[in-house]
């Protein structure tokens, strides 16, 4: 059985790591970012995971 990757892990888990590297950026002054939209983006980017879940899974469902 051929597994597709896990997209929405993926997106995240790119996410995380670019925001973590702004903010290694902003403490080690290398660039200067106000990283105050960075829980927002976290809870929005949450929803819109929880909601494609979702979608995902019921169609998942349909098709057994």
């Amino acid at each position: 059985m051929k597994r597709s990757p896990d997209w929405l892990a993926l997106i995240l888990g790119i996410s995380f790591m670019l925001l973590a590297l702004l903010f290694l950026g902003d403490q080690a002054s290398w660039i200067k970012v106000d990283l105050s939209f960075v829980g927002p983006l976290l809870l929005i980017a949450f929803g819109i995971g929880s909601v494609a879940n979702g979608i995902r899974r019921s169609k998942d469902q349909e098709n057994d």
